[in-house]
This record gives C-alpha cells, sequence and structure tokens, in this order.
C-alpha cells in the first residue's frame, strides 16, 4: 500500500480572525505634477488688467510728430497658456480643476476656487476689451461664445398655459381667386 502523506501545517503561519488594519492603496501611474501653490499662481496669471498704456508717436504728411498715449488692450490670458508655463497639458489643467474624490469632494479645492475665479477674470477682460472696442467685433463674439458662459439669448414665445408657441419662419402669399375665370390676368402680373 502507498504510504500516506501527511501535510505540515507548521510550515505555514496561523490565520488570525482579527480585522485587518487599512492599508493605504499604491498609486498606478505617473504621479501627478500637482502642486499647491499652482492656485495662487493661477489667480496671479488671470489677474492683470484688461489694457495697458502706450505712448505712441504720429507723423503727418508735413513731417509734423506728436505723441499720445494710448490705451491698448492686454493679451487675454488662456488656460492653455497658464498650463505651458507650469509645464503641463492644459487638460491637465481641466483635470485639477474638476477632480473628485471617491466620496464626491473636490480632490484639490483650492485650485477648483481659483480656475473658477479665473474664468470669472478671463470673461471680465474679454468683456471690457470687447465693449470699448479693442477687439475685433466678430472675434470678440466667437470668443464670447466659446470660452465663457454667454450665449446669444433666443425667446421662445409661450401661451397662457406656459407652453411654446410654434414659430412660423415664412408663409407663401396665394392670391385668391374668383370663381370667373376670364382668362385676363391682373394689372400687377409680369404678363
Amino acid at each position: 500500500m502507498a504510504k500516506e502523506k501527511k501535510l505540515d501545517l507548521s510550515k505555514y503561519p496561523k490565520k488570525n480572525n482579527l480585522p485587518k488594519e487599512p492599508q493605504e492603496h499604491k498609486r498606478v501611474g505617473r504621479p501627478t505634477k500637482y502642486k499647491p501653490e499652482f492656485a495662487q499662481m493661477l489667480i496671479d496669471f488671470f489677474s492683470i488688467d484688461p489694457t495697458y498704456e502706450e505712448e505712441v508717436t504720429y507723423t503727418n504728411k508735413k513731417g509734423e510728430t506728436w505723441s499720445k498715449t494710448e490705451k491698448k488692450p492686454n493679451f487675454l490670458p488662456t488656460f492653455e497658456r497658464f498650463a505651458h508655463s507650469i509645464g503641463v497639458n492644459d487638460d491637465t489643467v481641466v483635470t485639477w480643476a474638476k477632480a473628485k474624490r471617491s466620496k464626491g469632494s473636490a480632490k484639490y479645492p483650492e485650485f477648483s476656487a481659483a480656475y473658477t475665479r479665473a474664468k470669472q477674470l478671463q470673461k471680465d477682460i474679454l468683456v471690457q476689451n470687447a465693449l470699448a472696442g479693442r477687439y475685433n467685433p466678430a472675434y470678440a463674439i466667437f470668443l464670447s461664445k466659446n470660452i465663457t458662459d454667454m450665449r446669444d439669448k433666443v425667446e421662445v414665445p409661450v401661451d397662457d398655459k406656459g407652453n411654446p408657441v410654434p414659430f412660423v419662419s415664412g408663409f407663401n402669399f396665394v392670391r385668391p381667386t374668383d370663381n370667373k375665370d376670364d382668362g385676363k390676368t391682373d394689372n400687377n402680373s409680369d404678363n
């Protein structure tokens, strides 16, 4: 008969039934480049005056020159330029602003607040310079619609119950016909 092998349990540690201590999860992927000072840097980057003053020299046809101080628009600060200045991609800045923890709270609350404030500052610079005529009007409209929360206002008429009233975009004019068709055309026709 074959000799039975007996399992030697002394080789294996005893398992205790105590609850396990929570272990810190190892992070997966590349470590973040985020630094807490980026929040203040973002606010500083967008906290600029809409304009700067520049001394401009003019010359007329007679050769006479004069100088005049004029207000010129500052470059509109963008999140792309800020991201470049700190060495990351622009989508990384958006990710930091919108990142959430597993419990739903903001992962970087100070940066999220700074991002919201920066968007407000950017919008203000855009509005101030556009209203003063310092930007091309068509491009100012384009920027306003695409980088801010501004949109064209569309009013939809409603009836007494609050239901939208169908909008008629056009109509066809049909001349009334009379019962007698004598083959003659009226005076307003081309015939």
